[in-house]
């Protein structure tokens, strides 16, 4: 009987030890949606500079479009605005 008690014991104290070495899953998730938020800010931050160079307004889907999607809808719609391509 003390064999089974000793070997619960074990493993428990294992358990407890794998347990303090997993890595904190929420801390973790925390830090991963704050980076990605932050690469949200930072691109709208973009769109928006691009936006007021061109003298047109920044749509609320316009973070979501590539790099090359998102110049050429700037420049047509600073095309549309009667912005020439000297002003563009």
């Amino acid at each position: 009987m003390n064999e089974g008690l000793t070997a619960v014991n074990q493993r428990a104290d294992d358990s407890a030890k794998e347990s303090a070495m997993m890595p904190d899953m929420s801390a973790l998730t925390n830090m991963a949606a704050g980076m990605h938020k932050m690469g949200l800010s930072q691109k709208e931050r973009s769109v928006n500079l691009l936006a007021a160079k061109l003298g047109v307004e920044a749509q609320p889907g316009d973070k979501l479009l590539s790099p090359q999607s998102l110049s050429q809808v700037m420049i047509t719609r600073a095309q549309a605005a009667g912005r020439s391509e000297a002003e563009i």
